[in-house]
């Protein structure tokens, strides 16, 4: 979950929710060293937000040289953590359509996939 600066908690309930600034830094230290543990073939799943921008998580995946897919997506209602950091997740750049517009419909969640390419 993306994290205005100065509101990180060190608690333990907001370990999976403090993702730094744009919200990617658990899923980009996940990502960067999954290959390390993958054998070909193997892969890497994961659940985001599609605001926090699927060309974006493409993107990391094929840069750690894993073979990024979608396995699904379904909509969820906006979660209460992210509500309380609307306007912050509002001025990210991502290609996602604006929470401002879906917030109160909900918001996709997506199961990405990086699969370890043959070696």
């Amino acid at each position: 979950m993306p994290t205005p600066p100065g509101r990180e908690r060190d608690d333990a309930a907001a370990a999976a929710d403090n993702g730094g600034v744009d919200g990617w830094d658990i899923l980009d230290r996940l990502i960067a060293g999954a290959p390390a543990h993958l054998v070909p073939g193997g892969r890497l799943v994961f659940t985001l937000f599609a605001f926090l921008g699927l060309r974006g998580a493409c993107a990391r995946l094929e840069a750690a040289g894993l073979e990024p897919s979608i396995l699904a997506r379904e909509t969820h209602a906006f979660p209460a953590s992210a509500t309380k950091r609307l306007e912050h997740i509002r001025g990210l750049d991502t290609e996602s359509p604006s929470p401002s517009r879906r917030c109160r419909r909900g918001v996709d969640r997506l199961v990405m996939q990086g699969r370890a390419k043959p070696r």
